[in-house]
């Protein structure tokens, strides 16, 4: 069995095969030539190596000695996902579109982060309340009723809290309001908060000039 890594001019290898011994190898060459590729023979122990670099670049193809011998040649270490396989200097690069990819993954772990701090309970009557846009609209739905009719809505009996608690009511629908915008307040304040500091560690992603500061910017303090 004669093993062969098929590879570009450049030397990246875009497949590892094999073909009997008695394989015509002129018409092998020729036929993988009509796509420029090349076949570069390895052996059974090299196999794996190339079948691997397909996918991860992790070996290429070079050009040995005077006599031009091609050699599976192992990779530098891939510093990090986001980086490429240069095949003409043999370094890994970074490019413009890997480097906004590191930035739009950043972006996405702060936007959770973000959202789990924006929806840390807030205590109202010793109960937990959420501030969600669901809490939040429903507070001003209570306080633009309030307002308007001068009287609290039939059955009211408080904002309902997560564990099943419920805020106070009050003697007069002015009271019952004045609370409800305290708490509408204290929730818009906590969401107001987590914005700015959302806004401005974007603005350190963004402002980041390589993988290394992306992936080191913390946002967690």
């Amino acid at each position: 069995m004669l093993y062969r890594a098929i590879h570009t001019a450049d030397g990246e290898i875009r497949a590892a095969t094999y073909v009997n011994d008695d394989a015509d190898l002129v018409a092998e060459a020729e036929s993988y030539a009509a796509s420029d590729l090349f076949v570069a023979p390895i052996t059974a122990e090299e196999f794996p190596n190339a079948q691997a670099a397909v996918a991860d670049d992790s070996y290429y193809i070079d050009y040995i000695g005077e006599a031009e011998t091609p050699t599976l040649v192992a990779s530098p270490p891939r510093p990090s996902e986001y980086y490429d396989f240069d095949f003409v200097t043999h370094t890994w690069a970074v490019s413009a579109e890997r480097l906004a990819q590191a930035k739009q993954n950043k972006m996405a772990q702060l936007n959770a982060e973000f959202m789990t701090r924006r929806h840390v309970p807030i205590l109202f009557n010793g109960n937990p309340y959420v501030p969600t846009d669901e809490m939040v609209r429903d507070i001003r739905s209570f306080i633009e009723s309030i307002q308007y009719f001068t009287t609290t809505p039939p059955m009211w009996d408080g904002i309902r809290s997560t564990n099943g608690g419920r805020t106070p009511t009050h003697f007069t629908w002015e009271d019952e309001r004045d609370y409800l915008l305290g708490m509408l307040a204290n929730m818009e304040q906590q969401r107001a908060k987590c914005l700015a500091v959302l806004y401005s560690h974007q603005d350190g992603i963004a402002e980041s000039a390589t993988v290394e500061a992306v992936l080191a910017y913390n946002f967690t303090t």
